[in-house]
C-alpha cells in the first residue's frame, strides 16, 4: 500500500519485540520449508534454526503485545 500526498490512512505502529519477531521467524521458516528445500537449503539446517529460536523464546518472558496477539489468533490445525 502506498499513501500519497493528501491520502488518509490508519496504521498501527509498534516496536517489534524479540518474542514477537522470533515467533514469526520460526513460523516463516516452518511454513516455507518446502520452498527452502527447492533452493537447496538443507531441511536439517532449517529445522535446527527453528529449534534454536524456540529454545531462546522459551527462556524469555512473553511481552504484552505478543500475549495479546496470541489471544486473538485462530487455533492451529496441528
Amino acid at each position: 500500500m502506498r499513501a500519497r500526498c493528501g491520502d488518509h490512512v490508519c496504521v498501527t505502529l509498534f516496536a517489534p519485540t524479540l518474542h514477537f519477531c522470533g515467533t514469526w521467524f520460526a513460523n516463516a521458516v516452518t511454513t516455507n520449508l518446502a520452498g527452502l528445500q527447492a533452493v537447496n537449503v538443507d531441511p536439517k539446517l532449517a529445522t535446527a534454526a527453528v529449534q534454536a529460536v524456540q529454545a531462546l523464546l522459551d527462556k524469555i518472558t512473553i511481552d504484552p503485545f505478543t500475549a495479546n496477539t496470541r489471544a486473538i489468533e485462530p487455533p492451529s490445525n496441528t
